[in-house]
């Protein structure tokens, strides 16, 4: 999960230009009252339709949800293997804590509490199974008028599937059969991260400008990003400028480079993005492969594993498209 601090000002006219944001920063200026006019709609059998982050003019989206008899927004994050709410959110609506804690990232990392068991609902798709949730303190955790991530993977329960529209903004609950229908094709077949930090998640090999590396499909950051210290990030130095870009993670490691429209393919589907070079603090993955690459993709969630299909213009496809990789 990496998110542009444009809440707090931090991105700057050159960068905003470059990856869309608006010059004055948010708009408008009160995400959550955005969010608590947007409407709660169900979609069809066991579908919720999405919401866009206020706060970003990339389509990084939100689901209503509801923890408890308090109705919020939590971020769709595939990057995330966890849900995680805001100790400011759960201490503000006094969650119970489990005096357990989960160390989350390498190196220093940081402390998330679990919290004790509690009713988390969507409306359209009913109660979500998994009740392990965490609380931290982090920055980027809860801002922008949600109270933290939903991880999409964690809603999957035995016989069902999971599938986010990211291109219509709905989310469903399905069947594994149909989900992988409904994706006409797939181009993309990550294996699991399947390290203890719960925010490790799909890593998939690619390219960026003609250089391998290993990307999480993460749909909570806004944009891509590659460690400097790799082959990818190295070849990109001389083309990046220094900027300050406002780009975070959940360790607050912050972008301080960014080259913009770089060719970056995945499972034979290739874009043009700006990329940010970021110093991840991560022994299993590269960078990230933002929503700023999948915003016009389906993800499909069948048991451990995901499937993906993207629909994008001829002219930005590498091979044939629909092709199974």
């Amino acid at each position: 999960m990496n998110r542009p601090d444009c809440v707090r000002g931090a991105t700057i006219g050159a960068v905003v230009a470059a990856i869309g944001f608006a010059a004055v920063g948010c708009l408008p200026p009160d995400p959550t009252t955005v969010l608590a006019q947007t409407p709660r709609t169900p979609v069809g059998e066991r579908g919720v339709r999405l919401a866009r982050d206020p706060c970003s003019k990339q389509p990084v989206l939100a689901a209503p949800v509801d923890i408890g008899a308090h109705a919020t927004w939590l971020i769709i994050d595939t990057g995330a293997f966890r849900h995680v709410l805001s100790d400011n959110y759960a201490r503000t609506h006094k969650l119970g804590r489990s005096g357990e804690k989960i160390r989350v990232g390498d190196g220093a990392g940081l402390d998330a509490d679990v919290l004790s068991p509690l009713r988390l609902a969507m409306p359209g798709v009913g109660v979500v199974p998994d009740t392990t949730i965490l609380a931290l303190d982090a920055a980027i955790v809860g801002d922008c008028g949600t109270a933290g991530v939903l991880s999409p993977q964690r809603l999957v329960v035995d016989g069902q599937a999971v599938v986010i529209d990211l291109e219509r903004r709905v989310l469903r609950v399905t069947t594994g059969v149909d989900a992988l229908q409904s994706l006409d094709g797939v181009w993309l077949t990550p294996e699991v991260g399947v390290a203890p930090d719960p925010f490790e998640g799909f890593v998939v090999d690619a390219e960026i400008a003609g250089k391998t590396a290993r990307l999480v499909v993460d749909t909570g950051s806004c944009c891509t990003t590659i460690h400097p210290d790799t082959e990818a990030g190295r070849s990109l130095e001389p083309l990046a400028r220094e900027a300050d870009t406002g780009l975070r993670d959940i360790q607050d490691d912050t972008a301080s480079a960014l080259a913009e429209g770089i060719g970056v393919t995945a499972g034979g589907v290739r874009r043009t993005v700006d990329v940010f070079l970021m110093d991840h603090r991560t022994k299993d993955q590269h960078g990230v492969l933002g929503i700023d690459f999948l915003r016009g993709c389906s993800l499909a969630f069948v048991g451990a594993r995901m499937f993906a299909r993207c629909h994008t213009s001829p002219a930005t496809v590498a091979g044939n498209q629909g092709t199974p990789r």
